[in-house]
């Protein structure tokens, strides 16, 4: 008879997003442009090519994210997360500029327990 469950990563969540940064109104927590995932997150564009994504739902550390861009030779990268936010910075792979409007995609793991154990 098992007695005994042990799990390092309880209460994940995963929150598939999809942005088409043209859509995005820079400077605005809004749901405008996220084209997947968007009763999960809002998004705002915080400067040329970046973005903070926001969840709903904050997590109870911070969360883990990966992404590819969609847009043609694009690529992004994510500098830090924390339990409620991802920050996104979009560049062009050609001159490593700010690349603005783009399309991404992004999978956040949210964590609802505040430890491992």
């Amino acid at each position: 008879m098992l007695r005994d469950i042990k799990t390092y990563q309880r209460l994940a969540r995963k929150i598939y997003v999809k942005v088409d940064g043209s859509d995005v109104n820079g400077g605005t927590l809004t749901t405008t442009g996220v084209k997947v995932g968007s009763n999960q997150v809002k998004i705002s564009e915080t400067g040329n090519g970046e973005y903070t994504i926001t969840l709903n739902e904050p997590g109870s550390r911070a969360c883990f994210a990966v992404g590819c861009g969609l847009t043609d030779n694009s690529y992004i990268t994510i500098p830090s997360t924390t339990a409620s936010t991802v920050l996104v910075k979009q560049e062009t792979v050609t001159t490593g500029a700010a690349l603005a409007d783009a399309d991404f995609w992004l999978e956040i793991t949210a964590f609802d327990s505040a430890d491992e154990t």
